[in-house]
């Protein structure tokens, strides 16, 4: 049944849940100390490390392992695909290598350039005015490379500007076409061949030629015959172009074919102009250069780059054999395995260190975005990241050591499910959950890339993982932990059986597997006990195994109470009732309330006679001053703080015991009047009559804070009339005061919790009463505590 009361809404806007946005996240780098983000980053390399696949590890190759000239003790293959050099000995190897590269001829363009030469000539004679046209036509003459034409010449002269660089773009263009493409003398390439012949580091080549040449038709080859298989290399070094081209001598030009050919191309110009660039490029002639220096330099050049004979040896080559003698050869292959392994091993750490910042960077924001951990309880964060890099080590070991110990399958030996235990407990189920899925996608990383085990390693570590995750999350007792590692070792059986059949493996794999995974489960058995307090006390977490053992009414703080302050003691186990059934039903830690309200109190046993649940008779406070009253009363946190401290309570029991009355009134507002009454001076102010807070920080801990004001006031106002209604009005009043007080605004309490809170104790307190739901009468219904504006 719902409870409603008439609550102003600016005084709860602060417990009602507040909606996420980007920008309320974009603080939270700023808010983490340096030295955690340093943590972090460390944790990230040395997680990169541990998960770096251990196959890889073990292929790498030990050159120390081989002596020269010692016999080899075993066999040597190559596991990867890999590039070895030798280095190049002798002259005649470096003769060969050299005699395949073409000689290097540059293109002469001069005729372009005394064809511009010529047409300016043309500018300057026709300008001349002191001469006539019959001397110009003279002049022309003198100044050509080759004497033009009458007709031509005449052309020339009686020409407009526009023609004449018509005519002058066009004889070059032409002649550029066709300079460009090599032009040999008129010999059939024979005159070329011969001057082939003649370059020295081609000689090589052109003996070589010779004799197959030779050899194939059984008659000595001409120059031109041998040239013809030797190509050139044509470079053009205008400005521009600066082009590089390997050509034939049969796709070279000879100069009667190149005038042919520019005759054609000039014939498609309209006339006078074709006249004019027929003559012109008569200026053609053969303009192949030997460059003996560039070649030169392009042979050192290819000495530098090639000075090694490359030979591939692919995957699976046998490089040495067991009791062959080792060789300068082996060493330098081997050498050269070690490195190619080397490289490709590098090659995968980028990889490995992107999928782990990926993986602990969801991590991260499901920690702050749901549980708010980073900002809040950063040591929880490392207590779960220890427990993970606890993992890979143990895993590093296992599988690296495997091969020394003979040992089949062993990421099934893996203890994974130690850290999914240790933050289930120290955290929460769903954050361990998490953990276990990143944990089980590294597992099968280091289990070795390609591996055909790796998904199994993952899967069962998953699997496992998550079982062990749920059964300790519902652990109660240290020796409790005994349980998730006998699931693990169940679901590890289950899990490896199965893939067993879907690898049609052999029985003896199969069993041997499932061994290993029940004795994965031992392990963790074995080791999580241990290992828990060790991440209690990095986290600085109270575990519910650990508040199950302060809920034992024989501890000692808790005699004591009972013994020196026996009303304080009962009044603590009501609150205990109240506080957990109010924590259960909005999801807050019902043990934790409970243990709390059992320890809230214990500072009023230094005092006893001072607070009224303990006195039998008369009241001690009749007899002092209010503000006297004021100091003993709320003195009772602060000795009840140092009792807890001394006592080593958790620190989340003392923060309890230090806010449980929040900052509210001390006695209510009854020592504040009747320091007023007596008060002449007007000096009396409300805050010395207010406990010295804080405000509750947990909800645990404003439950506390409700549940002692409800159970407190209870002996006085519901003393006389216990009904379910004065119930209800009851505890609508109590936490109406103190929502309105502002006790709850640090609490993270929202509205619905507020209602389910005070559903829990009308029940709770109706059953100490033992009072019955009155129903209203027909027609009559009434909402408790809701009133018409």
């Amino acid at each position: 049944m719902g409870i409603h009361m008439k609550m102003p809404w600016s005084k709860y806007r602060k417990i009602l849940p507040q909606k996420h946005n980007i920008s309320e996240f974009l603080p939270i780098a700023r808010k983490i100390k340096l030295h955690w983000w340093i943590a972090g980053i460390i944790s990230v390399i040395i997680t990169t490390w541990l998960v770096f696949p251990s196959d890889q590890r073990q292929k790498l190759i030990d050159v120390g392992d081989f002596k020269l000239g010692e016999k080899s003790t075993k066999d040597v293959y190559a596991n990867i695909s890999f590039e070895y050099h030798e280095t190049i000995e002798t002259e005649e190897e470096k003769k060969n290598i050299l005699a395949d590269m073409p000689p290097i001829f540059n293109l002469d363009f001069q005729a372009v350039e005394k064809v511009k030469e010529q047409f300016n000539v043309v500018s300057q004679v026709k300008k001349n005015s002191a001469l006539d046209n019959p001397a110009k036509l003279i002049k022309l003459k003198e100044l050509f490379y080759i004497e033009p034409s009458d007709q031509v010449g005449i052309i020339l002269l009686e020409s407009s500007d526009d023609q004449l660089r018509i005519m002058r773009d066009e004889t070059i263009k032409i002649l550029s076409n066709i300079l460009s493409r090599g032009i040999i003398a008129d010999s059939g390439g024979t005159s070329f061949a011969s001057e082939l012949s003649k370059i020295d580091y081609l000689k090589p080549k052109w003996d070589i030629i010779k004799r197959e040449i030779e050899g194939k038709f059984g008659l000595p080859p001409t120059d031109l015959q041998i040239a013809s298989r030797i190509d050139i290399l044509l470079v053009d070094n205008r400005p521009n172009f600066n082009s590089k081209e390997i050509k034939s001598i049969d796709e070279l030009v000879p100069w009667s074919d190149a005038r042919i050919i520019a005759g054609n191309l000039a014939n498609e110009l309209p006339e006078p102009i074709s006249d004019v660039v027929k003559e012109m490029v008569d200026l053609m002639r053969p303009n192949l250069i030997y460059d003996p220096i560039a070649t030169q330099k392009q042979q050192q050049q290819i000495l530098d780059n090639i000075s090694l004979t490359t030979q591939r040896i692919a995957e699976g080559d046998k490089i040495l054999g067991i009791g062959n003698v080792i060789t300068e050869s082996h060493i330098k292959k081997i050498e050269a395995l070690a490195f190619a392994q080397r490289k490709y091993a590098l090659n995968l750490v980028p990889g490995i260190f992107l999928l782990v910042v990926v993986l602990a960077f969801l991590f991260v924001i499901y920690a702050e975005k749901h549980e708010h951990l980073l900002t809040t309880e950063p040591r929880k964060i490392l207590a779960v990241i220890i427990s993970i890099l606890l993992v890979f080590s143990l895993a590093n070991i296992i599988i690296n050591q495997s091969p020394k110990l003979g040992l089949k399958s062993p990421g099934f030996l893996v203890p994974s499910a130690i850290a999914s235990i240790i933050i289930a407990i120290i955290a929460n189920v769903q954050l361990s959950i998490l953990s276990t899925c990143l944990i089980s996608i590294l597992i099968g990383v280091t289990s070795g890339i390609g591996n055909v085990d790796s998904f199994g390693y993952a899967l069962v570590a998953l699997t496992g993982g998550i079982a062990s995750a749920i059964s300790a999350s519902h652990a109660r007792r240290r020796r409790h932990l005994v349980i998730p590692g006998l699931y693990v070792s169940i679901t590890n059986l289950i899990i490896i059986l199965g893939l067993g059949i879907i690898n049609d493996r052999s029985i003896i794999d199969i069993g041997t597997g499932c061994l290993i995974g029940a004795v994965n489960g031992v392990i963790v058995a074995l080791l999580t006990p241990g290992l828990l307090p060790v991440f209690e006390y990095i986290s600085r977490t109270t575990t519910d195994m650990e508040l199950l053992e302060l809920s034992d009414l024989n501890q000692s703080l808790l005699i004591q109470l009972k013994e020196k302050a026996s009303g304080s003691y009962y009044h603590s186990l009501d609150v205990a009732k109240l506080a957990e059934a109010a924590a259960n039903a909005i999801g807050a830690n019902p043990l934790l309330a409970r243990v709390g309200a059992y320890y809230h109190d214990i500072g009023k046993m230094t005092k006893p006679e001072y607070f009224i649940e303990n006195q039998k008779g008369e009241n001690v406070h009749d007899k002092l001053n209010p503000s006297m009253s004021s100091r003993i009363i709320s003195s009772h946190l602060k000795d009840g703080v140092k009792l807890a401290h001394n006592a080593k309570l958790p620190k989340i029991l003392q923060d309890i015991i230090q806010q449980h009355h929040g900052n509210t009134l001390i006695g209510g507002l009854r020592f504040y009047q009747k320091a007023m009454e007596a008060d002449k001076h007007n000096s009396v102010r409300l805050e010395d009559y207010r406990y010295g807070g804080p405000k509750p920080q947990t909800k645990e801990a404003a439950i506390i804070l409700l549940a002692d004001a409800v159970e407190s006031a209870r002996h006085v106002l519901l003393h006389d009339d216990p009904s379910y209604s004065r119930i209800i009005n009851f505890v609508t009043k109590i936490i109406e005061d103190k929502a309105m007080d502002a006790q709850l605004d640090e609490s993270n309490l929202t509205l619905k919790d507020v209602g389910l809170i005070k559903d829990e104790f009308v029940r709770v307190l109706s059953g100490m009463y033992h009072t019955r739901i009155e129903y209203p009468k027909e027609k009559q219904v009434v909402t408790v505590g809701t009133e018409s504006n």
